[in-house]
Parts: structure tokens; sequence; C-alpha cells
């Protein structure tokens, strides 16, 4: 059976194979910060065949240089039927490489609901597609990367054992080596959406995934959602119950498990020290390579927990200092650095993600941050330098991913400067352009290979600025904005002047 609990469509962000390294507990000694500069944004992502109300960006995973984004709500030759598309970074920038689907598409599949990837090893759910006879009894597709063709190619269809109608199977995935999670977050089991997670193991000669456990709570009760996220890293597994009525109405909780032999054991739940009622604790989850975990929930916070003398305890709380924050909707975790996102909040309303640093037994304060002209963080991912953050509601729920990084060779440098006095509107640049300053007017010049400028200025209410070049890298535009004797003029010689009098104009990269 399925209910409905707020807005479930499409289901709650899930954190799918996160890799990370040595966060370590409590105190013990930590390394240097892997990313030790703050992350800017370096590129944004949409699919090559974007439509309006694809979703693209609903769903991330990263591993290395490769990317799986899913676009659920993609129509295809009919309604609903999703897609996933890999994305792979060539030294400068991510591109596009592959659209995935499923060999025998259907409408309202949701295919690409969950994804993860791991080396040349992509997984892709389907919770809504209805199988043999059912309906939304759910699906997991497995694809992998041939050498030879240069593609990825579908593998296996993975269903429950006992699939019911509406558990939904596939809801949430979670990959590491030969090991595979999937979430069935609405099976009923013994009572009314209590959820079940379905443990899969890979043979290492023949590569075929097969059944090996299937995974309830200890204390399973209706309506608890076990299994909406799940996150995996060697043999230890976190999957969400948001839904958990524990002392308290919806609180959520989040369950560890451990796998030796071909068998998975429940060894502890986990509740945030101050979880309140509808608070949906585990509506995320994420977990690094040393054992620890991150948890995010539907009321603001995400909550760290180290394992340490075999049990876990929770060492942080992670909230906004804005209220309009909902921190926690999406999670990521890797090496020293923990990732929380919400949808909403932030100078534009469109969301933000807040990112953490740990360093000599300290976390730092967070480092904010908004894409260039959304943010949406339905999903967060991270990989080595990069940091990507889904925003499927983007024009028009078409949807798009930001891409941020800390390698400063794919960083902008930070434009700086004023010019004239008087009230100040704002113009955002956010491009590799060089900027100079005189005491009359600001020249912004573009990139010589067509990098792309994107500016906001600020009079009264926002102006967007969209800059594309055109044969021969010349630059062609012209706004008159609604403050008197302002105005902005893009040349035909790559080069932007900003006249402001008597206005003043602060140029930032984030403002």
């Amino acid at each position: 059976m399925q209910t409905m609990r707020g807005n479930l469509s499409p289901p709650a962000a899930q954190c799918g194979h996160v890799l990370a390294g040595a966060l370590l507990g409590l105190l013990a000694a930590v390394p240097s910060f892997v990313h030790a500069a703050p992350f800017a944004e370096t590129q944004k992502l949409t699919a090559s065949d974007a439509h309006t109300g694809d979703y693209f960006g609903a769903r991330i995973a990263i591993d290395g240089n490769v990317a799986l984004i899913g676009a659920l709500a993609k129509a295809g030759a009919g309604v609903n039927r999703g897609a996933a598309y890999i994305f792979t970074f060539n030294g400068a920038q991510w591109v596009e490489k592959q659209k995935l689907t499923p060999p025998v598409p259907h409408n309202n599949d949701y295919f690409s609901g969950a994804v993860a990837i791991q080396g040349n090893i992509a997984v892709v759910g389907a919770d809504r597609e209805d199988g043999a006879g059912g309906v939304d009894r759910g699906a997991v597709y497995i694809f992998e990367f041939d050498a030879g063709s240069s593609q990825w190619q579908e593998k296996q269809r993975l269903a429950a054992s006992d699939a019911q109608d509406y558990d939904r199977f596939g809801i949430s995935v979670a990959l590491d080596s030969d090991l595979l999670l999937v979430g069935a977050s609405p099976e009923d089991g013994a009572g009314v959406d209590r959820g079940a997670v379905y443990a899969f193991s890979r043979d290492s000669v023949s590569g075929v995934w097969t059944e090996q456990q299937k995974l309830t709570a200890s204390d399973a009760a209706d309506y608890d959602d076990f299994g909406r996220a799940v996150s995996l890293s060697g043999s230890t597994a976190v999957i969400g119950a948001p839904f958990r009525s524990t002392l308290g109405t919806y609180r959520g909780g989040a369950y560890i498990f451990t796998h030796a032999g071909n068998t998975w054991t429940e060894v502890k739940k986990l509740i945030g020290s101050d979880s309140a009622d509808n608070g949906d604790f585990g509506i995320a989850t994420a977990i690094d390579t040393a054992g620890s975990a991150l948890i995010g929930s539907g009321e603001g916070s995400a909550y760290f927990f180290t394992h340490s003398a075999g049990d876990w305890l929770e060492t942080k709380k992670f909230k906004s200092a804005d209220t309009s924050i909902t921190l926690g909707q999406s999670v990521a975790l890797d090496d020293t650095t923990a990732v929380a996102g919400s949808q909403n909040g932030g100078a534009a309303g469109k969301g933000v993600v807040e990112v953490f640093k740990f360093d000599s037994g300290n976390w730092s304060a967070p480092q904010i941050i908004e894409g260039s002209d959304d943010t949406g963080a339905a999903a967060v991912a991270l990989s080595g330098t990069f940091l990507m953050s889904g925003s499927y509601m983007h024009d028009s729920y078409t949807g798009a991913v930001y891409v941020f990084s800390t390698d400063p060779s794919l960083i902008p440098p930070t434009p700086t400067g004023t010019v004239g006095s008087g009230v100040p509107p704002t113009l955002r640049l956010i491009s590799k352009a060089k900027i100079k300053t005189t005491a009359a007017r600001t020249i912004i010049k573009g990139a010589s290979n067509g990098t792309l400028v994107e500016a906001a200025y600020k009079v009264g209410k926002k102006t967007r600025i969209k800059l594309v070049p055109v044969v021969g890298g010349v630059w062609k535009f012209k706004l008159k904005l609604t403050s008197p004797k302002t105005k902005i003029v893009f040349t035909a010689l790559n080069s932007a002047n900003l006249r402001s009098a008597p206005a003043k104009a602060t140029i930032l990269q984030n403002p």
C-alpha cells in the first residue's frame, strides 16, 4: 500500500553511492583539507534534449570523472517515462556522453527516481514501474560500461522476489563494489507502509546480481517509510525511516546495518538528539569509509554521527543560521567535507547548499553556496574536488545541475571593483572574464574561448542577462535599465561597458 504525506512526488532526495576518505571520529588525527579552497561554480549542466517538466537534476551520483544525472519525469515518447544522463569530465569541463533509458519504457515509470554509480556499473531505479500485472511495483536497471563500444549497456533488470502493488521497489539505491541495496519504503510487510530494503550481491564471475536478503527494521511500525533513503560504504549501510514515530509523530529514525558473510544485521538505530514531531529525521543519508554518517531531516538540520568503540554517537548538528533554509533535505559526505542542501531559502529563495569542513578537531563555519541563477539542492553529490547540486524546478521544471569545484584551475577569478556613487544597485558577474575599472566605467572583457558570461544587474528588481558569443566570439547585447541614466551596453569588442551615474555598482562573484 502507498500513503502520501507532504510533497512526495518526486520522492525525497536520497544519496546513492558515496565514496569518502577518513573522517576520523571524534578527535583522531585528521589530515589537512582535501577541499582546501572554497567551492566556486564552474559549470551549469542541462540535458541536450531538455524540455519543460523533465525534472533533470532531481537525482545525482558521481564517481570520479563520471556523473549520473536523473530526469525522472522525462516524457520520451509518452508521459513521465524518465531518463538518466551520463556526463564525464574531460579535464576542462563536464560533457554529456549518453542518455540511458530502459529497454521497454512505459508511461509514468519515473525511470531515474534513484541513481548510483561506481566504476563501470550504473544503477537506475524506476520505482513507479508497474511490473507484470501490477501497479507501481518498481524495478531497478543495471548498466555496465563497455570499453569496446564506449557505451553504457543495459545488463539486468531487478525486481523484488515478493513484489506487491505500490511497493515502489527502487525508490532509493546504494552501490558499493559487489553489494547493492534497493529501497521499497511503501512496502507493507506485516502492516501498512512499513518499508523494506532488498540486498543484492554480484557474482564476480558471471556479473549477475542476485537478491540476498530482505532487510526490515527490528521495531517496524506502520507508515515508517523504512528505506526511503539508503547509503552504503563497504560492509556498513545507513537506512532512513523518516516517518518513524518514535516518542512523537513522524520524528523519524535511521538504522545501521552491517554485512558479514552473506548476512546483513541491524546493529543500531539512530535518532536525532533534538528530533521533534514532523522532523522526518532520515529523509536523506550519507556514509563515508571511516564509519561516519550524515543524516538529514525535513525540519532544517543535518546530524553527524561517528562510529567509535563499537557505538554510533551524534557529535555534531548542522543547522543554518537563516531560518528560511531547511537544511538537510539532501546530504553528502566525502573525506573531511559534509554537505547539506535546502530546496528553499537563500538570497534568491531558490535553495542553498552549505558546506562544512573538519580540521584539527573542529568543524568550520559553513560556506554558503548558491548557483548562478538557481540552486535547488534537491540532490547533492561529492567526489574529489567536485560538488554537484541539482535543481529539478529550474526553468519550469526543465531542471539543471550546478557544478562547483575547489580546483583552482577551474575556478573563475573573483571580480572586484566599484564605480560611481550614490544608491547601490548590484551587478553580479560569473565568468572567466577580466575586469578593468576606471573612475567612469567598468569594462568586462570576455574570455577568448567564448566562455559564457552571465550577469545580473539589480535596480529595484533583478534583471538577468545572458551573453552568448556570435560569429567570431563577438558579444552582442544591449539593455536599458529602469534607473535613469543607467545602462549596460555590450559592444562588438568582447567587452561590456557599465555606465552608472549617479548610481553606484558593486561587482561580486556571489553577492
